[in-house]
């Protein structure tokens, strides 16, 4: 793995971490100000910190501190760019919850990986 691979794993872990604990200020610290996000709830389409965090703030008032747990994460990174895709485990403490897709891209500002753009989905079917 190498150091690029490496900065946006560990951005993703702490922006998981970040969700779980339904810290908002280190959730924003690790996304851009022009972030997209496509997610599962509607509107299909978010743009901007602050339509951002009203979904967020949709998803803790309905379950509170829980699950947001990645696996099979892969990760390709550039120097400037990077995107990874996986699963994530999302729902209440003390419950299996359920499974989505997850989709991100990242930039590089400096030193850290901010995420542009993220994409929830579950299966059709």
């Amino acid at each position: 793995m190498d150091g690029n691979e490496y900065g946006v794993r560990a951005a993703l872990e702490a922006w998981a971490q970040a969700v779980r604990q339904a810290d908002v200020d280190a959730v924003l610290a690790l996304h851009s100000d022009d972030v997209v996000l496509f997610d599962v709830p509607p509107p299909m389409t978010i743009t901007g910190t602050e339509g951002y965090l009203a979904q967020w703030r949709l998803f803790w008032d309905a379950q509170g501190e829980g699950l947001f747990d990645v696996s099979d994460l892969t990760v390709v990174a550039g120097d400037d760019v990077a995107f990874a895709h996986g699963l994530l485990r999302i729902g209440a403490a003390g419950t299996e919850g359920f499974q989505v897709r997850l989709t991100v891209g990242l930039r590089r500002d400096g030193e850290r990986w901010l995420v542009t753009h993220e994409h929830h989905s579950v299966p059709a079917g």
